[in-house]
């Protein structure tokens, strides 16, 4: 750990659940908490990932960085790719060599949502997007390189004050959809 306080190395700080963790963090005083936004440390930059876990050091990585737009992701494939894999892997690499634990969120969109029981850990993921596709890629390469790591799938976040959530999605969809 980092002197008294295990240091934690929050990825996305600027995403809905970045800016909440913020939030938090104030409250949590017995850790060091480092958040770096995409312009402090975008996970496309190998030498910038480098450079950060070099300063800090950190004991914990939490992942929120991601291109979490399902239809961006269509558009744009390679740009997913780069963010929901190749930065995974990059904090993989870095996590192994500093001794980091990696937290990453990942999503239900692994899954192809066709069975008729919850979904358990153990379940095989079968994603029906690029979105999926590229979150099930970053889960794979934990599972196969990562040291340490947790993996936490969740469905669409929500946050009353910022960022996109399902309640806005909702209700933009059904305005557009009334003649």
């Amino acid at each position: 750990m980092s002197q008294n306080k295990p240091l934690v190395l929050v990825t996305g700080a600027m995403g809905q659940l970045g800016i909440t963790l913020t939030q938090k963090a104030q409250k949590a005083v017995h850790i060091q908490w480092v958040f770096c936004s995409k312009e402090g440390m975008d996970l496309c930059d190998t030498k910038q990932v480098a450079a950060i876990f070099e300063q800090y050091r950190p004991d914990y990585c939490i992942n929120t960085a991601a291109f979490t737009n399902v239809r961006r992701a269509e558009e744009h494939p390679q740009k997913a790719k780069a963010v929901n894999v190749d930065g995974v892997q990059r904090l993989i690499e870095q996590c192994n060599r500093h001794n980091t634990c990696l937290l990453h969120l990942s999503t239900d969109y692994v899954f192809d949502g066709l069975q008729s029981h919850p979904y358990i850990e153990s379940d095989p993921v079968n994603p029906l997007n690029v979105y999926g596709k590229t979150k099930a890629a970053g889960e794979q390469l934990l599972l196969t390189q990562a040291n340490q790591y947790y993996i936490i799938r969740t469905a669409w976040l929500y946050a009353k004050a910022h960022g996109q959530n399902f309640i806005e999605a909702f209700f933009t969809e059904q305005w557009r959809a009334k003649p």
